[in-house]
């Protein structure tokens, strides 16, 4: 083969995918095993629920993100890719990053690395002093939300069951990264929070149907937050907090806080 055909298909083997992606979102299906199982002790309605969890996450996230080679470049977006960490009694996968920097793929990962493994020290700590039949089991999942324009959002999703429950809880972290600086932003980076938005958001919301709120929710303090690529800024209330539990973790759209 002439040599310098050769060289540049080595070269175009070690330039990062990221670079050569196109500027379009991919969705990985992650196939599930028929009877796959959380743990060995949760009872076959716990791992029912789980595996009904999981259809689901996997039908409605966006996992994997290639960017366009420019907006990878100029540090306005960057890849992501699944990570896994399957032990008994938890399945979990969470996003990896990189960056065309070293130093924001290491602070974002922290940031994301360290959640995760709270999540998975925290479930520990509770199985090792638990009951015959009353651990817990844990799936984290997670969605892509923005990635372009200078923002990465990403929620985690935790759902977690006991071995013989007939239902289980989720909770959801938002996390929103700049993605020039590696730096993880608040509300206050995009103009800050008051209770009049909060109160509009709440009132553009169902009262009822699958999603219903409270009608007489009380104005509070979000559980968290991501931003979409726009600075549109979406509010995170935990499962129960201003909805049934039934209605499971409600967003609030809030737009643009002005910033």
């Amino acid at each position: 083969m002439n040599k310098k055909i050769l060289g540049a298909i080595l070269t175009s083997l070690l330039i990062p995918a990221a670079l050569q992606a196109a500027d379009v979102t991919v969705v990985k299906e992650m196939p599930l095993a028929v009877g796959e199982r959380i743990s060995v002790t949760a009872s076959p309605e716990a791992n029912r629920l789980v595996r009904e969890e999981t259809v689901k996450a996997r039908k409605g996230t966006k996992q994997i993100v290639a960017p366009a080679a420019k907006a990878f470049t100029d540090r306005l977006q960057v890849t992501v890719r699944p990570e896994m960490i399957k032990e008994n009694h938890l399945d979990i996968t969470y996003p990896k990053v990189q960056s065309v920097s070293p130093y924001v793929t290491k602070a974002i990962n922290k940031t994301l690395v360290d959640y995760v493994e709270k999540l998975r020290k925290d479930l520990h700590k509770v199985n090792e002093k638990a009951k015959e039949g009353e651990q817990q089991n844990l799936y984290v999942n997670y969605d892509v939300k923005a990635d372009g324009n200078g923002i990465f959002a990403v929620t985690i999703n935790s759902y977690t069951v006991e071995d013989n429950a007939s239902h289980g809880t989720n909770v959801e972290k938002g996390f929103t990264f700049n993605t020039t600086t590696g730096r993880t932003l608040t509300l206050n980076d995009f103009g800050g929070l008051s209770k009049e938005t909060i109160e509009k958001g709440l009132k553009a919301l169902p009262t009822e149907g699958k999603k219903a709120i409270y009608a007489d929710a009380v104005v509070g303090k979000p559980d968290g937050f991501f931003a979409r690529e726009n600075h549109d800024i979406v509010l995170i209330y935990q499962q129960g907090t201003i909805a049934p539990m039934s209605s499971g973790v409600i967003h609030v759209p809030v737009g643009n806080l002005g910033r």
